[in-house]
């Protein structure tokens, strides 16, 4: 039973630090057109392909290039970035190209909040700091490290349970053998 009570304390214990983990993603620019930004998005890749670290980067860390779009705005991100280290590489590449690149982090909602910074022909409208853009779905990840957790979890309870189990059992042996 203590075992039991062990394996869940842990498990519960894990899900704060989980939760605390923040994603954040780089912004390089925010357009009206859809067009723009599909042609901003391509200069991206290009740019940021002809860079040996950031392909290194982008292929071992699986993060993209991506427009996020609402109803009214379309904003070409680099996404998503959980280490500061590494987004701090990539953002400082970008910004040679892209100097108004900036960092915007998810909510816990998983929706994000944005100010008005545009690269178009006009300044956005006040109403445009609240437009809400969805989060890039990093769900099926998250996902994968849950159960992987919890199955690593189960794992070290059920050798530690083997072993309980066979040290009283050597226990239960000595004393049967007599003097």
């Amino acid at each position: 039973m203590r075992s039991v009570v062990q394996f869940f304390l842990i498990f519960f214990l894990m899900i704060p630090v989980y939760a605390a983990q923040e994603e954040m993603y780089i912004i390089v620019g925010t357009f009206k057109s859809e067009t723009r930004a599909d042609k901003q998005l391509l200069a991206l890749k290009d740019v940021m392909g002809k860079h040996a670290e950031i392909v290194d980067l982008k292929r071992s860390l699986g993060f993209d290039y991506a427009i996020q779009r609402s109803s009214e705005y379309n904003r070409v991100v680099i996404t998503p970035f959980g280490d500061k280290d590494i987004l701090q590489t990539v953002i400082d590449t970008a910004r040679e190209h892209y100097p108004d690149a900036y960092v915007g982090r998810y909510e816990t909602s998983k929706t994000t909040k944005w100010s008005a910074h545009v690269k178009d022909e006009k300044q956005l409208p006040e109403t445009a700091a609240g437009t809400s853009f969805p989060s890039a779905d990093n769900t099926s990840n998250k996902m994968l490290y849950i159960v992987i957790g919890i199955l690593l979890l189960g794992l070290v309870w059920w050798f530690r349970r083997q072993k309980v189990k066979s040290d009283k059992s050597a226990i239960e042996d000595r004393l049967y053998e007599g003097p």
